[in-house]
């Protein structure tokens, strides 16, 4: 499901990159095997120490969504709304990661990943030195070894996919390695370019530029914007029109687009 959904997400917007089927197969084989080492973990721990495996888990789903509210995530409109979401990725942080914000990914799966290896460790080592008179020691040692095995394949498979079958290309330590020469001249001429990376932080998708007197005798500079990628219209748009905004003539304005007849929806204000 994680693989599907980095695969669908970069499938759907303009300014992504396609994920290759080699690419979802590694991130699978890397879900795979971390998840299954985190399962066998808690597992293993939970047999002989069920009610600190709750509390565990519980400290763990604070840490991870605090963690994310502090990463500052823009995927809902308003705050309250966001904060919910936030508790909602903290509960798949239990067993796995994915990026829930624009941004380098490297240094927060780095701290996930390590986080999570720590926690392994603890969990399988309390169950291997607390384990009942019925696990024999050849057991117990299988066990461990599946666990330390299986998130090292994980491990592996993750790295593969970062170094080898990014989306973006070759990468070295992780980041994607863009000469500015090799930039086409239309993406160079571009005026997100010359943005501060403050106000866009991700280029939105494509936005059609049209005229108004098209569309239901609007005047003036009419984006439109689909009506399923209303979440996108947040923060980070909102700035980019007030950078538009004080270069246009013409104050620009989001128009939702449907099949039947356009109508425009909102308008955003000069104040965020």
């Amino acid at each position: 499901m994680v693989a599907s959904y980095q695969k669908v997400l970069r499938d759907s917007r303009d300014d992504k990159l396609p994920m290759s089927y080699k690419a979802v197969l590694v991130q699978i084989l890397w879900h795979l095997f971390t998840i299954g080492a985190r399962t066998l973990a808690f597992a293993l721990f939970a047999s002989v120490f069920p009610l600190y495996f709750g509390i565990f888990v519980v400290a763990h789903w604070c840490i991870m969504t605090f963690w994310i509210i502090q990463g500052e995530t823009d995927f809902c409109m308003s705050k309250w709304e966001e904060i919910i979401y936030n508790m909602m990725v903290g509960i798949v942080y239990i067993f796995c990661w994915f990026s829930v914000r624009e941004g380098r990914t490297r240094c927060r799966l780095l701290i996930y990943s390590l986080t999570v290896l720590l926690e392994n460790v603890f969990l399988t080592a309390a169950w291997y030195l607390h384990r009942g008179p019925s696990s024999s020691e050849s057991y117990a040692v299988a066990m461990v070894c599946i666990v330390s095995s299986s998130y090292a394949l994980g491990s592996f498979f993750m790295c593969v996919y970062y170094c080898l079958l990014h989306p973006d290309g070759p990468v070295s330590g992780w980041r994607p390695v863009v000469e500015k020469e090799d930039l086409p001249a239309e993406l160079l001429a571009s005026p997100a370019v010359s943005l501060p990376p403050d106000v866009v932080s991700s280029p939105p998708r494509t936005l059609q530029r049209t005229k108004g007197p098209d569309y239901s005798g609007v005047d003036g500079d009419v984006f439109q914007y689909p009506a399923w990628d209303a979440h996108f219209i947040d923060r980070r748009l909102r700035k980019t029109i007030l950078v538009l905004e004080s270069a246009a003539p013409v104050t620009p304005r989001i128009q939702y687009r449907c099949l039947a007849t356009p109508k425009e929806v909102m308008e955003y204000e000069t104040t965020v």
